[in-house]
């Protein structure tokens, strides 16, 4: 009717993914690998050899069938009410994954660092001195492997959105709108139950283990009357939504408003709740005593055999001797609060100016947290978390676990808040950031042959730095790592003032004329702050004495003037020595990751054109173009190197770019 109107849509996406890489799988033959692993490969090809940090080309195979398909339904409803326009509907989208994806770990997969060959297993530092990933590769003892292949599985979820708005125009120069959006998504499902529910974190362990007292257990999908999904739904998702526009004047209008906005848990974060133990995958077991020794070698990588897909027979004792990693259960949707407000003015010469500030409060943002990392209450113990103990584990857990082999660990193993698992990670909320930004915008609308637009932004983006759900520290809340304070935009276009007609040249005629006529100049200039540095060393974060940030040009602090005695950076981008390293890696650093008054080089971006459009006949045109890049030819410089235990680039910048750019183009339009 002349009042209603309604929009329903319906789509349907479906992609199909079929990886292998190299395309033709390369015969493993040549390799004489162990026969445990040429015989107990999920597919034919080259185990995948990975050398951490050596810049080594990554060899290997992969290969793999990945199905996706999504479906989308909208509908919308308008209603009109006098000064009342009422909107409402539903979105509703289910999403579907089948993988089929062995991974690397089809044919096996290892890992090489300098861990076995660097001067002191115990010290991370003397890696940077000694060892190396090749090395480790030559003697055939990997830091970590892999062998088996992954379950083939089928993910789906649904989002449901229920939005209702109206829009109020209480008088001609106000208006109000006002609305809410209720949103619920569920956590994935399994179609075979084949994932992980979440974590009982005080459940006693089934399987006792003498003098010690465990607590907690893995929780599947659909078993003993657990949700088939992996955790619980967030039902309580209301984002409610205000805003207002008033015309004070002609010339003045004041606009606001407030919202809350959800995000999706599931695409926040890429675990889906898998279960590695509906897989047939086996880990190599690099060392059981802290890497002062390996384990075993390539030879022989597995020589208590491959475990087999036992599923979740073991019930809450499953992944014990090993790693586990879960999403929790009660985790919630992550949300935002966003706000703002702002007054446009139109001031004479056709020039609008607009002043406004923006905040957002982000909060339950999901990240990944160790719950076995150790207490800060054993650091005072230092080196002596690497002595060895009995290992209690032995003959109790599986043999082909982690924790199963050995007769002795070193005493940290037990420190953790649940000793019965090598690693546990939990997927949960904990995060939060906030947001402010003032903002002012200044536009010449066309008139006398020019437009400007130029914008400025004042900005702090500040951020829990959450690391740790076991270990308080003081130093997380502050600026983010991708805060920028000062950001400047400027656009222009001029229709230059030549020819006839014009206030330059007007009474030029002829092919004089017709070339300095209809020259268009347009550009376009940013400017933005430096990136917030973060120093790192030997045993973690140093100390920061004093602020170690210099001035002058950039060029004249590159750091690459050496003294010739002591080989020392002569002109560092910053004060090198404004930093103490930690006395050794057991004490905690006071200092945040990034402080807002140390960072890298600020960046500019100056870009130029001049074009003309040259009507040749009645149905021809040439266009000729001639742009700009860079047009200064000045250097954006990289970051500076930021690591202390490396003195030959710490300060030092060893990249830059940016140079001009110039092109010529000429275009027949017909």
């Amino acid at each position: 009717s002349p009042t209603w109107v309604a929009s329903f849509r319906y789509g349907l996406a479906m992609r199909y993914q079929m990886k292998s890489n190299p395309r033709e799988l390369l015969d493993p033959a040549s390799l004489n690998l162990a026969p445990i692993i040429a015989q107990n490969q999920f597919f034919k090809g080259w185990p995948t050899f990975n050398l951490d940090s050596e810049n080594f080309p990554r060899l290997g195979s992969t290969r793999g069938p990945n199905r996706f398909y999504t479906s989308t339904a909208l509908a919308t409803v308008y209603k009109q009410m006098g000064n009342h326009s009422l909107k409402f509907g539903g979105d509703f989208r289910l999403p579907r994954y089948n993988i089929l994806d062995p991974g690397a770990n089809g044919p096996g997969t290892f890992t090489f660092n300098n861990t076995f060959t660097r001067q002191n297993y115990s010290q991370t530092a003397s890696g940077n001195t000694s060892g190396s990933a090749l090395a480790s590769l030559l003697l055939g003892v990997p830091a970590s492997g892999t062998l088996g292949a992954n379950a083939a599985t089928a993910y789906q979820n649904t989002y449901t959105g229920l939005f209702v708005q109206e829009e109020w125009k209480v008088r001609r120069n106000l208006t109000l709108n006002f609305g809410v959006r209720y949103e619920l998504e569920t956590s994935y499902t399994e179609r075979y139950n084949r994932a992980i529910y979440g974590f009982d974190y005080n459940a006693a362990a089934p399987l006792p283990v003498p003098g010690l007292k465990l607590r907690g257990g893995v929780l599947f999908a659909g078993v003993d009357k657990n949700p088939r999904g992996q955790g619980d739904w967030d039902t309580n998702n209301f984002g409610p939504r205000f805003g207002f526009a008033w015309s004070l004047n002609s010339k003045t209008v004041l606009r606001g408003g407030y919202g809350i906005f959800f995000a999706s848990p599931t695409y926040n974060d890429d675990f889906l709740g898998t279960a590695n133990v509906f897989n047939a995958s086996t880990p190599y077991v690099q060392s059981i005593n802290s890497n002062a020794t390996p384990y075993t070698t390539l030879a022989n990588p597995f020589p208590t055999g491959l475990i087999s897909a036992r599923g979740n027979s073991l019930g809450l004792a499953e992944f014990y001797g090993s790693s586990l990693e879960f999403g929790d259960q009660n985790r919630l949707n992550p949300y935002n609060e966003q706000w703002q407000f702002g007054v446009q003015r139109e001031v004479p010469g056709r020039v609008v100016v607009e002043a406004g500030y923006m905040g957002m409060h982000t909060l339950k943002q999901i990240g990944n947290f160790n719950l076995n990392e150790k207490p800060d209450a054993y650091l005072a113990l230092g080196a002596a978390e690497n002595n060895t103990i009995p290992n209690p584990f032995l003959g109790i857990f599986s043999p082909q676990s982690t924790f199963g082999q050995g007769a002795t660990m070193p005493q940290s193993r037990l420190w953790g808040m649940y000793p019965q698992y090598s690693s546990l990670t939990v997927h949960r909320n904990a995060g939060r950031a906030i947001y402010h930004s003032g903002q002012l915008k200044v536009q010449k609308r066309y008139s006398h042959g020019l437009n400007v637009n130029l914008s400025y932004n004042f900005s702090k983006i500040i951020t829990s730095n959450i690391t740790s759900l076991i270990n308080e520290r003081p130093q997380w809340r502050g600026i983010a790592s991708g805060d920028r304070p000062h950001k400047l935009r400027l656009a222009f276009v001029y229709q230059l003032p030549f020819g006839p007609g014009k206030a330059l040249g007007s009474s030029l005629r002829g092919p004089l004329a017709r070339i300095v006529d209809g020259w268009v100049l347009s550009g376009y200039i940013n400017y933005r702050s430096g990136a917030p540095l973060s120093v790192s060393g030997p045993n973690g974060r140093p100390i920061m004495l004093r602020n170690p940030s210099t001035s002058g040009d950039v060029s004249k602090r590159l750091g690459d003037q050496l003294d010739p005695a002591t080989k020392k950076v002569l002109n560092p981008y910053f004060d090198t020595s404004a930093f103490q390293a930690l006395a050794n890696q057991y004490i905690i650093t006071p200092e945040p990751p990034y402080r807002s008054n140390f960072r890298g080089p600020s960046a500019w971006g100056r870009n130029a054109s001049l074009a003309k459009d040259v009507q040749l006949w009645e149905r021809f045109k040439l266009q000729i173009r001639l742009e700009a890049s860079n047009f200064t030819n000045s250097v954006s410089w990289g970051n500076p190197g930021v690591n202390m235990s490396n003195q030959a680039t710490f300060g030092v910048i060893s990249s830059g770019g940016g140079g001009r750019s110039v092109q010529m183009s000429a275009r027949l339009i017909f």
